[in-house]
């Protein structure tokens, strides 16, 4: 694995999580050979250049292109890849808290802390943090929400608490909308409205 030196002068990954993911599954697929831009199927050579920086960052890759230790276990245990990824992007930040296994949306910014690169591309930076961790289940809640807005003299409602189902639901939508066929994301939105159907049941027993 890189040591973090080797990081240092690096921005942290900015392309799509669902884009690495399925770089990472080319990677396996192809026997752990050295990867080139051109090794990566479905995207430009550009954007390919940009996920191959993000795997090195993560530790997956050399700065040769070679696989490391850690994308050769990723790769041999396919029922243990969620736990090596997060184990991975852990580490790769410098700004994740010693100790914490999970952040909050808010803590974002600082994990990634300060980069030399436009807004447009530390955004993307942002992003791909929050739906890495929102998908390996490293995302809490934050523990300070903004309170909500409400008329003066005007009891504020309730918050309405989200599903673990439903929400875990609109995470995998939200990482790999754009890789799915019409016939998966017609198949997602049905999960989506039997788990919402099931838990206003839930709800209105328990109101009951």
């Amino acid at each position: 694995m890189p040591t973090t030196s080797t990081r240092r002068n690096r921005l942290p990954p900015y392309a799509r999580y669902a884009a690495v993911q399925n770089a990472l599954r080319q990677i396996a697929e192809r026997g752990l050979e050295p990867v080139r831009p051109e090794c990566l199927a479905g995207v430009s050579t550009g954007y390919a250049r940009v996920m191959i920086l993000a795997l090195e960052f993560l530790g997956f890759l050399r700065p040769d292109g070679s696989p490391t230790e850690v994308m050769r276990e990723w790769a041999a245990h396919p029922p243990r890849r969620a736990a090596i990824f997060a184990k991975a992007l852990r580490r790769a930040y410098r700004g994740w808290p010693r100790g914490w296994s999970r952040i909050a949306p808010s803590d974002i910014p600082a994990v990634i802390g300060p980069l030399r690169c436009s807004p447009a591309v530390r955004r993307k930076a942002e992003r791909f943090l929050e739906d890495a961790a929102a998908d390996l289940g490293l995302l809490r809640k934050d523990d300070h929400p903004s309170s909500p807005v409400h008329a003066p003299g005007e009891s504020p409602e309730p918050p309405v608490e989200i599903p673990a189902s439903v929400a875990a639901i609109v995470r995998k939508m939200v990482a790999h909308w754009p890789h799915w066929t019409p016939r998966r994301r017609e198949a997602a939105l049905r999960a989506l409205h039997v788990a919402i159907m099931r838990s206003v049941v839930v709800r209105r027993r328990g109101a009951g």
